[in-house]
């Protein structure tokens, strides 16, 4: 429980530090969308400790888990992060839910009311008997997965097993949604004609 306070008090002070004016700052320590791979490594906090294609990893150790930091560029330019949060050990799987929901929690609070919140199933084994959920927690057979959509963000946050360790997520990926239905057009590859001109 400890872990998750220093976590939630982590996301939250990063969130909160710097208010968001014109250009929009990512929910994920507070970089700038479209922030380059050098920025991220002059500022950032954590120890690099890989890079992967597109891709750069950082490590923050807890008192009993670790945090990976992952930042994704695409044409050198920030546009998603992720932070994973693993145990180095197999807790009660009903004590990783009550972590999860404390974590939806505190999120709600910075974000709102989640868009979806879902169960995703893997196997069906277990999918029409509640009373089976632990063990299909225990066997990675579900995900737990909320999602906020912000205006230009896409904020995700899992929880899942993946064989080794538990695993909670949260991610923060720029997100551009279509900016009116004439937009739909243009991804169909359909011509404006005189009868379909707005």
């Amino acid at each position: 429980m400890i872990f998750l306070r220093l976590a939630l008090l982590t996301v939250i002070t990063l969130v909160c530090a710097f208010p968001a004016q014109a250009r929009e700052i990512s929910p994920l320590r507070n970089f700038m969308w479209g922030a380059t791979p050098e920025d991220v490594r002059k500022f950032e906090t954590a120890t690099f400790y890989k890079k992967e294609g597109d891709s750069e990893f950082y490590v923050e150790a807890f008192k009993d888990s670790y945090r990976t930091i992952r930042y994704d560029f695409r044409d050198g330019k920030l546009w998603r992060g992720r932070y994973s949060y693993d145990a180095l050990y197999h807790p009660d799987p009903m004590n990783v839910m009550r972590q999860v929901a404390d974590f939806q929690l505190a999120l709600e609070q910075i974000y709102g009311k989640p868009t979806a919140d879902e169960l995703v199933w893997k196997r069906n084994r277990y999918r029409n008997d509640s009373k089976w959920l632990t063990a299909a927690i225990r066997s990675g057979d579900v995900t737990v997965r909320t999602t906020w959509m912000l205006p230009q963000t896409k904020v995700v946050m899992e929880a899942y097993n993946n064989v080794r360790v538990y695993e909670l997520g949260y991610t923060a990926e720029k997100y551009e949604p279509p900016r009116d239905m004439d937009q739909s057009r243009a991804i169909l590859n359909l011509p404006n004609t005189e009868e379909t001109k707005p």
